[in-house]
């Protein structure tokens, strides 16, 4: 009886044991069906996951589910792009409530997650994916859900990562390998959850500015939670490691209706001068713990009242240290009496109200001292600032004392300022320069600094900004980049409108040049930027692309400038003694009556390069004079292009360009998208028809031609561009007694569609022509003429010449008939004139006073031959 019992228990435990295992099998599949499309449909979207484990097994009697590589793909305004994607989520429920009414989690996990938030330049943010409220979702069923209890006793995040970049607040942030966990039972109102954060690298940029750079963080912290009335949330047993920053601090947070009520205390506990400097970007190296550093520091804060729409909490903090000093190991400099005394106050708790004062701010490296304090008030209605700086900074003792990143060009030079200022922004704003009160000068003396705008960096030799109440005098100014040297002088307006609140910056300088190399101002090789494309069908994974990026003028400057260049090189093509006014405006640089001598000859320039569009645009009026063919075409690439065939000449010419396009990111004429006209007037003195194919072409096809002997003295020809076409409008050139016309077009990608008509002295059709005219006398013979048609196809570089001789010679025998047939009327008129005597009675009549007509001859003539034939 008792082996039947146990037998059958046996078998009973095996069947639950069975069942345990096969069900979430069994219906895994409808589960992860219904969860696709619950989500989906609940989302602006497209959510995935690869695999939903549940088991009854792994942690009895409890379920768990697993999901795995859960995905979160956005759609338009950020199609294709991933914004979360989420390795593994643990979740594990309670398996006796699933019975009952109110299932119960009892604990979270996320696990290896990235996590991509955008915000677009419309305040579109990529993580808003609910469906508005009016949406129709289908409901599966009437009841409402029994709702989750959150008796978790504990919780964690492992291995997240997240990217945040916020266009309208030019803000962006990474945070790598953060994790948290913390464990309390959640479904008490009153409980203490005790947490832990760790994170690798925090940063966060703001306007390109680096205010954290790779920040690792440690807290401990055990949180008394209490839902019992509002959220309260009060912190004991807080530290917090950042970097080498130690801070302690207690206090109570509540949540209210509407607002946030704040009552904390915090100080830096066991911390020197070395862990503020820890905090600082670029200076927590990895031999940060080798850095010897003296100094305490001290910063301490109080944070209290309540944070709503219309109130901020009152604030006293402080941070300060005192006769501080550092060295890093491998640097040879030393700065020593570092000083920090800042302070943040708020008394009222009215935002307006906050205070910002550096009462102190200096250090000293090697000989050089610097020195500087400043009071910033009224942050919301009107920030008013209060300044003073002092002292000399030689950039090369700078870099041997501090870790400065990794540059293109070497770090060196003096900065000197001495400077007092008092300004606020509404002043700025409307150009009140009445209220801005600024003097002192910054003057720089073989600074090398680095620049957005051109591809290599500035060496700056000598420069002095002088400020005034009224604006800032830029004194006598010398630069070189590249090959280029620059030296500028003038007046600047609204400096601090520009740097503070991004107002026009206005200026006029005047700037001379000994060399003015264009391509020492733009990226010649494009600047290459990497894009993520995301795209739908493919998930996550991403395809990169490449896009150029151009040379762009700076937005708000305004600039008027007269320029003296002895010498301006842009691309092969080289001017000298260029003169003119250039103004700048909406990333636009206007030339106006500029002039150079260039190619032996002269031009004058008019018109503007607008960088604003995101492909940079042109208009421009030039004005060629007297221009050496040989040099102008071996020194304009354009040119080679738009006249391949002067390649031959030899002389001058005159030339009327008004030409529009885009320039390329070599900043060169894209050709593909030129138009205008150019009005020619040629000089030339010699042809070298051995310097062009198609001219040496042409004469083998048609040996009469020796274009070493075409006139083209004052030649006049009309092109215009327009569809990758030069199209030259006819004009008609002679060679020798050869009038020549040409018109058609070629392409930039050197098709030619050209046709000649030469109106031909039969003589130089050869044999067959000679047969033809031979029947007609010598000075007939000399004198017919016909059109020979010439078709020029194929390309620049292996052109066809296809002369239709064949039409000639037709044209040759129709006008050899005629010629005969008119002979011989003139003939058979002349023999019937001998014959009537008409010569005689012309010659023996002299008594008469009028000639008779020969008309009148031919009617007398006519009257005789009958009277003659009917006998009267």
């Amino acid at each position: 009886m008792t082996k039947k019992i146990l037998k059958g228990l046996a078998i009973f435990v095996g069947i639950v044991f069975l069942l345990l295992l096969i069900l979430p099998f069994a219906f895994k599949g409808k589960i992860t069906k219904i969860a696709k499309e619950q989500i989906n449909n609940s989302v602006n979207a497209k959510v995935d996951f690869q695999d939903l484990s549940i088991s009854l097994l792994r942690s009895f009697p409890n379920v768990s589910v697993d999901l795995q590589n859960l995905s979160v793909i956005n759609n338009a305004p950020f199609a294709g792009d991933t914004l979360a994607a989420v390795g593994h989520t643990y979740i594990n429920i309670d398996l006796s409530s699933l019975l009952g009414d109110t299932p119960k989690i009892n604990s979270i996990q996320l696990a290896d997650a990235y996590i991509d938030v955008k915000v677009n330049k419309d305040s579109i943010a990529n993580y808003d994916i609910a469906l508005p409220s009016d949406t129709q979702i289908e409901e599966t069923t009437t009841e409402e859900p029994a709702p989750f209890s959150l008796a978790i006793q504990e919780y964690s995040f492992k291995n997240i990562n997240l990217k945040y970049a916020d266009k309208v607040g030019s803000m962006s942030a990474n945070v790598v390998n953060f994790n948290h966990q913390g464990k309390g039972d959640l479904s008490q109102n009153k409980l203490d959850l005790d947490t832990h954060t760790d994170a690798e690298a925090i940063s966060f940029l703001m306007d390109d500015v680096a205010y954290l750079k790779d920040l690792k963080l440690n807290y401990d912290a055990i949180i008394d939670v209490d839902y019992a009335n509002d959220l309260k949330l009060t912190f004991k047993n807080n530290m917090a490691q950042i970097n080498d920053l130690n801070l302690a601090f207690d206090g109570v947070f509540t949540m209210l209706k509407d607002a946030y009520d704040l009552d904390f205390t915090f100080k830096s506990e066991k911390s020197e001068f070395k862990s503020l400097l820890s905090l600082i970007p670029n200076a927590y190296t990895a031999d940060f713990p080798k850095v010897q550093t003296t100094g305490v520091l001290d910063f301490n804060g109080k944070v209290k009242g309540q944070y709503s729409e219309t109130t901020i909490p009152t604030l006293d903090i402080v941070l300060k240290t005192d006769k501080a000093s550092l060295k890093y190991p491998d640097l040879p400099n030393k700065i020593e009496n570092i000083d920090v005394d800042a302070h943040i106050t708020n008394t009222t708790g009215v935002m307006d109200d906050v205070v910002v004062e550096v009462k102190n701010f200096g250090f000293k490296i090697a000989k050089d001292v610097f020195s500087a304090n400043a009071l910033v008030t009224k942050p919301i209605s009107n920030p008013t600032v209060k300044a003073t700086v002092n002292g000399q900074i030689d950039l090369g003792n700078l870099k041997n004392a501090y870790p400065i990143p990794p540059l293109e060009y070497d770090l060196k030079g003096i900065v000197k300022a001495s400077i007092s200022t008092a300004f606020d922004m509404n002043a700025i704003e409307k150009e009140q320069y009445q209220k801005i009160d600024s003097r002192g000068e910054i003057v720089l003396q073989g600074v090398a600094i680095g620049s957005e705008y051109t591809p290599k960096p500035i060496f700056i030799q000598k420069t002095a900004l002088l400020f005034n109440p009224k604006n800032v005098t830029l004194k006598e100014t010398a630069i070189t980049t590249g090959a280029s040297d620059v030296r500028m002088k003038g007046t600047l307006d609204n400096i601090y409108g520009y740097v503070f609140s991004n107002t026009t910056l206005k200026g006029n300088v005047s700037i001379t040049s000994n060399v003015f190399k264009v391509d020492d101002f733009y990226e010649a090789d494009t600047t290459k930027v990497v894009a993520e494309v995301k795209k739908e069908e493919t998930s996550s994974k991403d395809s990169k692309e490449v896009v150029e990026e151009q040379f762009k003028i700076p937005e708000n400057v305004e600039m008027t400038a007269s320029v003296d260049a002895k010498k301006v090189i842009y691309d092969t093509m080289e001017l000298t003694n260029f003169k003119g006014v250039t103004t700048v405006k909406d990333q636009r640089i206007t030339f106006k009556n500029a002039s150079a001598n260039v190619f032996q000859g002269a031009i004058s320039i008019d018109g503007f390069v607008d960088t604003k569009p995101n492909t940079t645009e042109y208009d421009f009026d030039m004005k060629l004079k007297q221009v050496d063919i040989a040099s102008a075409f071996n020194g304009m690439g354009m040119l080679q292009k738009i006249a391949p065939i002067i390649a031959a000449f030899n002389g001058h010419f005159d030339s009327d360009f008004d030409i529009k396009g885009v320039l390329g990111s070599d900043f060169m004429p894209d050709l593909s998208q030129l138009t205008g006209v150019a009005f020619t007037n040629l000089q030339v003195d010699k042809i070298d028809a051995s310097q062009n194919k198609f001219l040496s072409l042409a004469e083998s096809k048609m040996s009469f031609l020796d274009f070493d002997k075409t006139d083209l003295k004052d030649l006049t020809a009309k092109v215009s561009f327009e569809n990758s076409k030069v199209n030259v409008q006819p004009f008609t050139l002679n060679y020798k007694d050869i009038p020549i016309t040409i018109g058609g077009s070629h392409s930039f990608d050197n098709t030619m569609d050209y046709n000649l008509t030469l109106d031909l002295p039969a003589k130089y059709l050869g044999k067959e022509a000679s047969s033809l005219v031979s029947k007609l006398s010598g000075s007939d013979q000399e004198n017919i003429r016909v059109p020979l048609s010439v078709k020029v196809g194929g390309s620049i570089t292996s052109p066809t010449v296809v002369p239709n001789m064949s039409s000639a010679i037709s044209s040759l025998t129709k006008a050899t008939l005629n010629k005969q047939k008119e002979n011989l009327k003139s003939e058979a008129k002349n023999k019937l004139t001998d014959l009537l005597g008409l010569k005689k009675e012309e010659a023996s009549d002299t008594t008469k006073t009028e000639e008779k007509s020969s008309e009148e001859k031919v009617k007398e003539a006519g009257k005789k031959i009958l009277n003659g034939l009917f006998g009267k």
